[in-house]
């Protein structure tokens, strides 16, 4: 991606019982796969 920075944000989900944590948590581990 050749990106320094990136803000990625979201909203709390309450329909999920983690309020949408673990999303947020794949998502990192997704962009940190594809740009250590």
């Amino acid at each position: 991606m050749g990106l320094k920075y990136a803000v990625i944000t979201s909203v709390t989900r309450d329909d999920l019982s983690d309020g949408g944590a673990s999303i947020f948590a794949e998502t990192i581990k997704a962009v940190k796969k594809r740009n250590p």
